[in-house]
């Protein structure tokens, strides 16, 4: 329920002012007057009933539904996870290995290390964020420069070299160095020595004593261990083979745009609505979808959508790459319309406020073909949008628009009297619709619960005045209420004023279009016989 809060305009200055300039000797004297009140002043037109990016104005000043909705999004951050990774090397056995202080000795070479990555078999990736935290523990009783170079990743055609001094230690107290390695923007190669493996990196492993230290040599207890940790690595690029994995999706989405219907029936003109299934990974893909439906949830009305479009398996090819880098890629694109030999218009007919969903999309669905060259680029991944577009050509029978704003008479009483004694509230309605309306005011209280009704039933708005089937000019109309004493009672009460307009086309089911200009605007006035207090 929209609330809208106006300016309350009842007021008694101008009367009070009035009468304290004829102020009579009885100070407990009071007077009744007739004055005329404004209450409210509102609009209601279509705007109230939907959210304004859902509308648009074509060249003609038409209304039209666009509705564009993503119901499913696979980037590479949820495709490609590389995990947070501990790993560990240790170096030993190094039996009376002598080390002359400023020569560097290679401890390990071509030290291959598979890391574990679930979803993905990576042959290369480049890394927008994350580090590789590292604990470096020896037992050389002279201090060391241990350097562990990792191969396998590179920036700027330079390996990641990571490479610590490490202060001399024994086997009873080794010692413990720790640093963090910023790995931002390396591009990391995983196929290994061979060339062809995958999620593997490749390092080399040397020691040098420091050059201001003594000659070294190990004893067969002596090692070096390196334990490293890959943390919130997020890539920005990824490139292997992504899996085959299936995805079924059900959900649903709120539709806005009838929410403020309170009742009647429409018929449409015509709906255009596809699903727009966009591929910008290196993957093929395969699609099916299995259902769509709309619901009212207030009526519990649910229509279902048969078309010919529905249950079938489509392919989608895998997107391109242009070889630079904006864009990286062009995406594949597939449309599937479900307005051709459908029901299309029955599920706007119950006036939804719910749209529910069913698809399965699957990735790689002819298994690992690619040879390790599935690809993603950050910005880039695979979704699924409801495309929706309704010119807001219709044909209205008894059709409710409703509106609810907040509302509040002021002060209540003088010595116990209401304020108002009596008479009318009239509403004031200029019409820019091009047929007749009906309509009523209720008074509710703080829990928009009716309390009472303002209006003469059944009272008409007239049309307005059409020139070659558009509106050019509002026609104005005036309805009429009484106020007794239990109305003034409720006015006192109420909290909000929910504005109900009835609207019927005229020749229904004709179609009638709706242009951005049409609205009724509604002003609320109180003639009002009330209690004047001249001492106040």
């Amino acid at each position: 329920m929209s609330i809208k809060k106006h300016t309350l305009f009842f007021t008694l200055m101008m009367a009070s002012f009035l009468f304290f300039s004829c102020k009579k000797s009885n100070q407990y004297s009071q007077w009744d007057a007739d004055e005329l009140v404004p209450l409210i002043k509102t609009s209601v037109n279509i705007y109230n009933l939907a959210n304004y990016d859902e509308l648009q104005v074509d060249s003609t000043g038409a209304l039209k539904l666009v509705f564009n909705n993503s119901l499913f999004n696979l980037n590479l951050d949820s495709l490609v996870t590389i995990p947070d990774t501990a790993l560990s090397e240790k170096i030993e056995n190094l039996i009376f290995v002598g080390f002359i202080p400023g020569v560097s000795v290679s401890l390990a070479q071509d030290n291959e290390t598979k890391l574990s990555i679930d979803n993905a078999e990576l042959v290369e990736a480049t890394i927008k964020s994350g580090t590789i935290n590292v604990s470096i523990k020896s037992t050389f009783t002279q201090p060391t420069i241990v350097s562990y170079e990792l191969t396998s990743a590179t920036k700027n055609g330079n390996p990641l070299l990571i490479s610590e001094l490490i202060p001399a230690g024994s086997l009873s107290s080794p010692a413990i160095v720790t640093a963090s390695y910023n790995i931002v923007n390396y591009n990391f190669d995983f196929r290994g020595l061979s060339g062809t493996s995958y999620n593997t990196l490749v390092a080399q492993i040397s020691a040098m004593v420091a050059p201001s230290a003594d000659t070294l040599t190990t004893q067969p207890t002596d090692y070096i261990e390196i334990n490293y940790t890959f943390s919130d690595v997020k890539p920005s690029y990824a490139r292997g083979y992504f899996g085959s994995e299936l995805y079924s999706n059900s959900g649903s989405e709120g539709f806005e745009f009838l929410a403020n219907i309170a009742g009647g029936s429409i018929d449409i003109e015509t709906v255009d609505v596809n699903f727009e299934l966009k591929n910008s990974v290196g993957v093929d893909l395969q699609a099916q979808i299995n259902s769509i439906s709309m619901q009212n949830t207030q009526t519990n009305n649910s229509t279902t959508l048969t078309s010919a479009a529905l249950n079938n398996t489509i392919n989608i090819d895998k997107a391109i790459e242009t070889g630079v880098s904006t864009p990286p890629v062009i995406a594949s694109t597939y449309f599937i319309n479900l307005s051709n030999n459908s029901n299309i218009d029955e599920l706007f007919e119950i006036l939804p406020n719910q749209i529910s969903y069913n698809f399965d999309l699957q990735l790689n669905p002819f298994g690992h073909v690619s040879s390790h060259n599935d690809f993603i680029y950050e910005n880039n991944g695979i979704e699924i949008l409801l495309n929706l577009e309704m010119p807001i050509s219709i044909a209205l029978n008894e059709f409710t628009l409703s509106d609810t704003v907040e509302f509040n008479m002021g002060k209540k009483t003088i010595d116990d009297r209401y304020l108002i004694i009596d008479g009318f509230i009239h509403l004031y309605a200029d019409n820019w619709y091009p047929f007749s309306a009906t309509s009523q005011l209720y008074l509710l209280d703080e829990s928009y619960t009716i309390i009472d009704s303002i209006l003469m039933e059944n009272a008409i708005i007239e049309a307005g005045v059409l020139e070659n089937d558009i509106v050019t000019e509002a026609s104005r109309s005036k309805i009429s209420g009484a106020i007794n004493p239990t109305k003034i009672e409720a006015l006192y009460n109420a909290q909000y004023l929910k504005v109900n307009f009835t609207l019927s086309t005229e020749d229904y089911p004709k179609l009638v279009t709706i242009y951005d200009h049409y609205k009724i605007d509604m002003t609320l006035v109180g003639d009002f016989n009330y209690v004047i207090d001249p001492n106040k």
